[in-house]
This record gives structure tokens, sequence and C-alpha cells, in this order.
């Protein structure tokens, strides 16, 4: 209710009081003029308003504001390691291993129940061994105590999420909404595989900083090449590398007698330069592993934690120019021989290989806790056939 200064309420007028002005009575042109004060009022309000609206949309849309997930996509499934799961990420690595079932084995894996009762198993046993991966990491940062719910973990993934919209498609949230359905992704899936990747890096440089099981940094570089140059733990090898053809027994036993032949006929050679010669001349009529392409003939240097357990395992165990028997890993069959380090090699590529040890160690250390866990499913799991996820 309106109040004079003093607080009192204004005297009420007495009806008929001859000096109130006469109703509606009123100077045409102050008329005309408050009509028009009243018009450009209005006017400056709505302006005002939908330049408000206007600057909010924008300030969403900019932001990538995270997309809310159905209550689907939500529901928990289970848990690791105290972690809760849920169905957006089960569902997403569900299906990255349909497709690679129907590309290994036909795509009537799914369609042929036989078929889908045959590879059920190993088909189950994969989703949830890779369903553990980002809570072992999750599980390691908890061990270095660092904060897994930190909101620095939260804004570098709006940062990656707004660098996608704009970069990849052109700030336009519909094509990112398209892009993540294409993908059977979700947004906060995707904002939690960020996050990850931050915790890690974190955990990273954490352990290299603080030297906890990683013990060379930038601060003992040079201590780290004398490591590569000396150590037993350090390794350069080169190999003969046939790939697997999966679901073709045939083709893959012909494969095992090739790289059979390849290593005993390496092995009958005497003359280390001889047999490093011919070796050489087996590389480049084989496949090759991506990432092993480069430098592929003047060798990879690694440390424990960087290759396969099969690679290493028969690489540390082999002398300079020592040739492996055929080792078969899941992807193909090697023919290793192990290589004298070179001094210049190594100083030129020493940050790299730094790297490489550093994110080596990171690994094993990430591994340990992957063995160490195990997923807790629920009901709702319970109820779910993996191989039928859509």
């Amino acid at each position: 209710m309106s109040r004079n200064k003093n607080g009192k309420r204004p005297d009420k007028p007495e009806r008929g009081r001859k000096d109130l002005p006469a109703k509606n009575v009123q100077n045409p042109e102050k008329k005309k003029r408050n009509k028009i004060i009243a018009i450009s009022v209005i006017s400056a309000a709505v302006v005002c308003f939908v330049v408000f609206i206007v600057i909010v949309l924008v300030y969403q849309l900019g932001k990538a504001k995270p997309i809310k997930g159905t209550e689907e996509e939500l529901r928990v499934v289970g848990s690791i390691d105290g972690f809760e799961v849920r169905y957006e990420e089960l569902r997403y690595i569900s299906l990255l291993y349909q497709s690679a079932y129907e590309r290994n084995y036909g795509e009537n894996v799914w369609q042929d129940e036989a078929m889908r009762e045959k590879y059920r198993e190993d088909f189950e046993e994969e989703v949830i061994s890779n369903l553990k991966n980002n809570y072992a990491v999750l599980a390691a940062c908890k061990s270095l105590n660092i904060d897994t719910d930190m909101k620095e973990a939260e804004e570098y993934a709006q940062e990656q999420i707004e660098q996608i919209v704009e970069n990849d498609f052109g700030g336009s949230m519909k094509q990112y909404k398209e892009f993540l359905k294409e993908n059977n992704l979700t947004d906060s899936l995707l904002r939690f595989l960020c996050e990850v990747d931050f915790l890690e890096s974190l955990a990273l440089h954490t352990m290299s900083e603080n030297k906890i099981y990683i013990e060379y940094n930038d601060s003992t570089y040079l201590e780290f090449l004398d490591y590569v140059l000396t150590s037993e733990d350090y390794a350069r090898t080169i190999h003969v590398y046939l790939s697997k053809t999966i679901g073709d027994d045939e083709t893959n036993a012909q494969k095992l007698s090739e790289a059979t032949e390849i290593a005993q006929e390496l092995k009958n050679i005497e003359d280390d330069n001889e047999r490093y010669e011919e070796m050489k001349s087996y590389i480049g009529k084989t496949d090759f592993v991506e990432g092993f392409s480069i430098a592929t003939i003047d060798g990879i240097y690694f440390t424990k934690g960087q290759m396969g357990d099969e690679y290493e395992n028969a690489a540390f165990a082999l002398d300079e120019y020592g040739v492996s028997d055929v080792v078969e890993t899941d992807d193909g069959y090697y023919v290793i021989m192990k290589l004298p380090k070179e001094q210049d090699y190594v100083y030129e590529e020493g940050p790299t290989l730094l790297s490489y040890y550093q994110n080596a160690v990171l690994n094993v250390y990430v591994k340990a806790f992957k063995d160490s866990i195990d997923f807790v499913p629920n009901e709702y799991f319970n109820s779910l056939d993996l191989t039928r996820i859509e």
C-alpha cells in the first residue's frame, strides 16, 4: 500500500468535494505528450527485454550448456570401487564391442543364436574389462590423494566440450547433438571421459614431480638418458609382424607357419650383421602395427609397461641381435630382434622417450588397480542382455 513520507496514510477525499478536479478533464497537448512518453518507455522496456533474452541465449549456446540425460541413460547399473556406473557408459562400450564382433566374425554374429551364445562369454568379459578402465584411473587418483570430484576437472571438461562444439561443429549445438547420437554417446558421458583424462594427467604430474614410482623427471633428465642407455629394463627392438585375420583359423595357421620359418631362418644366421640385414629385408615384406611403422627399421625404444606383456617378456629375454621365437598376441605374430642402443638417437629423442617412460610407469600403476577392482552389478544390470543392447 502506498505511504507518504511521514509514514501516515494520505487522507481520503470526502465525497463531493468541489476542490477535486473534474473526472477525465485534461489538457489535450499534455495528454498527447504523456502518451508519447508512455509508448517510448514501453518500447525501451521491450527492447531491453529482447536484448536480455538474446544475451542469455548466446551465453548458453556459446558455453555449451550441459545436456540433461534421459532417465534411462543416467540409470545406475552397478558400481566399481565405490563409483556408480551408469547405463550410458555400459551402452556405449557394449555397442562398440558389438560392432567389433560383427567385423571380426561376420555381420550375422548377433542374428544367429548359436553364434550369439558361442561368443557371449568372451563378449561380456571384454565389455566389463573395458568398463573398468576409467575407474582404475579414478582409483589410482584416490590413492594419490587426488580429489576425483574437483571443480577443475569439471571446468576442463566444459572447456573441451566448448572447443569441440566451436571447432568441429562451427558452434552449432544441433550438430553436436547429432554427433553424440551417431556415435552412441551422451553429453554427460563425454564430459565424464574428459574429466577422467584431466585426472589421469594430474596423476602423471603428481607421480613424476614427487617421484612416486616414476623415478625420472625433468630435474633428473641426464640421469634418465643414462638409464635408457645402460638399464636392462630399457630395450631397443625391431620385429617382423604378421597380422591375424579374426575368425579365419586357416589363414592364421598359414601366417603362424610363415612367422615360424622366418624366425628359424634368422636364427640360423651366425653373423650378427648379416642377421640384422636379413631381418630388415623381411620388415618391408610383412605387415606392421599402427604406431610401429615410424622408424621400424631403426628400432623401437621402450621400457617395461610400454608394450604388451608378451612382446616385452620376449624382448627383455634376448641378447643383442638375438631373435625370438614367434610371439603370438591377440592381433598377430611377431618375430623380434633386440638391438644395441645408439647414444645419438637417445640424446636427440630424449624428451619423447622421457614422456613415454613416465606414461608407461603410470600405465603399470593404473593396471594394478584395474586388476584389483571389480564391477559389482545391480538388479537392473542383471536384467540386461549386453549382446542385445541397442
